[in-house]
């Protein structure tokens, strides 16, 4: 459909075709009210929208000398950010981040319009997009017991953020049901998948490795067991670690990627509790530590700095080019 940019009906039609919520405007919404809670709707929706540079002219001015393209992509990005807010803000009293702390209210959703220029004439209106509009409390504040908690175990969102590297979708999809689990004091099936993230990182480090040293006979082998799928867990951190403690082949990468070998190595040593944690799964095996929040909690935030190190030592290793086995 042909936008008329003259036309008051045809403009509210591209704004609304334009208003959208993705995830990462979720997200930002998510940081923004656990970072910079204000605890009131209104200053929160002013504060988020300003972060977004969200702005646009009130009132539209619709005429032939004025360009509306950058008005209407205003209005379409503050209407999502007031959306993405809303939902933000619902999802994180779900997760029992947040309480509501009075009645809720909508952020003004409505917009003048005009066709008036100076020395001109012409007509002046507005748009109402309340139909667009997700009800919020209009005061609300941190759940009383996250006051001491950190508030980003409770959602997959916050918690994926804090790793500040892209994950494989079956990593993240991992990640995400270990915080819901979390969340519903399941702490079992929280380590179990946070296991099976950690598996998935140690696995695309090992085979990243491989590929970079394809003429090493270790490395090849550990390559060809991966695409079998003959190798477990235990034996996977083991062969994988002895591995890139071979800095002839893998020097640069180390270097490159600020993953030394003591941080691999710590990363293993924190990989073995969550495996030992998640191994009770099996009826005849015990963990020494219960698996409390406190215990799960803690591994969650190692996770972060652990898992980083790997991420950022098989992205390098990925942009190698592959080098010779020395003679």
């Amino acid at each position: 459909m042909t936008v008329n940019r003259q036309d008051p009906a045809s403009v509210e039609h591209e704004i609304r075709a334009r208003v959208a919520v993705d995830a990462q405007l979720l997200l930002l919404a998510k940081v923004s009210l656990t970072e910079h809670c204000t605890g009131e709707m209104q200053s929160q929706v002013d504060a988020f929208v300003a972060s977004l540079d969200a702005r646009y002219p009130n009132p539209v001015v619709i005429h032939p000398s004025v360009d509306v393209e950058a008005a209407i992509a205003g209005l379409a990005r503050n209407m999502s950010a007031k959306i993405a807010l809303a939902e933000a803000l619902w999802s994180l009293i779900g997760a029992g981040i947040l309480v509501p702390r009075g009645g809720n209210s909508s952020p003004r959703m409505d917009v003048g319009w005009t066709t008036v220029i100076p020395g001109g004439s012409g007509s002046s209106s507005g748009w109402n997009f309340e139909d667009l509009a997700v009800p919020m409390p209009s005061r609300f504040s941190l759940a009383p017991s996250r006051a001491a908690a950190p508030t980003h175990l409770s959602d997959g969102d916050l918690y994926l953020a804090t790793f500040e590297e892209p994950l494989h979708p079956l990593v993240d999809e991992a990640i995400r049901d270990a915080v819901r689990c979390l969340r519903a004091d399941l702490y079992l099936p929280a380590l179990a998948m946070l296991g099976k993230a950690a598996e998935g990182v140690w696995t695309l480090f090992a085979v990243a490795l491989a590929a970079a040293a394809p003429a090493d006979p270790a490395a090849a082998k550990l390559g060809r067991d991966l695409e079998s799928g003959t190798i477990h867990f235990a034996t996977l951190l083991r062969r994988t670690a002895d591995l890139y403690s071979r800095q002839d082949l893998y020097g640069a990468i180390a270097r490159a990627s600020d993953a030394s070998l003591d941080a691999v190595r710590s990363a293993r040593e924190w990989t073995e509790v969550v495996r030992d944690s998640r191994n009770v799964v099996h009826f005849t095996v015990a963990t020494p530590v219960p698996n409390t929040y406190e215990k799960a909690a803690a591994l969650f935030l190692g996770a972060v700095p652990n898992l980083r190190v790997l991420l950022a030592a098989t992205r390098a290793a990925a942009d190698q080019t592959p080098v010779s086995s020395p003679s």
